[in-house]
């Protein structure tokens, strides 16, 4: 959730106990293919309807 809050992953990491933030953003990389999975989806239904949101 802090993530999705665009708290920094330093704080993050040290919130968690990480022994890095290498190792924060290893759990955090899939929420930002999730997001980049919506942006595509906005795109596609974008071009899709001919440019009108849906």
């Amino acid at each position: 959730m802090a993530y999705h809050c665009e708290i920094h992953p330093g704080i993050i990491s040290e919130a968690m106990g990480h022994s890095s933030i290498t190792v924060t953003e290893t759990y955090l990389k899939p929420f930002s293919n999730r997001k980049i999975d919506e942006a595509n989806q906005k795109v596609i239904s974008f071009v899709k309807n001919e440019g009108y949101p849906v």
